[in-house]
């Protein structure tokens, strides 16, 4: 989900991406990505609806997580 918005910076290192949307390079691969689209204060090119699309994908692990214990 997260590789909609995102490019690798080199293909060789998957922690390295930039946002397609705002063109930000940065470190921390696709889950720091979403974490970058779906937070308040982060993207400001990003819609509400792309925003809540990555704030539940990254936080869907934590809630099955949680859910098995």
């Amino acid at each position: 989900m997260g590789w909609e918005f995102a490019t690798l910076i080199d293909p060789l290192d998957l922690s390295r991406v930039k946002c397609k949307l705002c063109g930000k390079k940065m470190f921390g691969g696709i889950n720091r990505m979403k974490q970058h689209i779906g937070q308040v204060t982060s993207c400001n090119v990003a819609t509400p609806d792309q925003q809540k699309r990555c704030r539940d994908a990254y936080e869907a692990p934590q809630k099955k997580k949680k859910l098995k214990q």
